[in-house]
């Protein structure tokens, strides 16, 4: 999932902070919330991983521009 959101709805041009479509977000917050709900503290364990790969992956491509 991550790596859709990377590649598919992130804007890196030159500035501050890379810039995610709105359409691509959306549906990451309520995967969030879904994730919660359906598998519990399991699910909630791999979002945190999924938003520490984001937030990782982002970072590396960010820090070539």
């Amino acid at each position: 999932m991550t790596d859709r959101v990377v590649f598919n709805g992130v804007d890196n041009s030159p500035s501050d902070k890379p810039k995610i479509a709105y359409a691509v977000a959306q549906h990451w917050i309520k995967a969030q919330r879904l994730a919660g709900t359906y598998f519990g503290e399991t699910g909630v364990i791999a979002w945190e991983h999924a938003r520490y790969r984001l937030h990782l992956q982002l970072a590396i491509n960010h820090s070539y521009r």
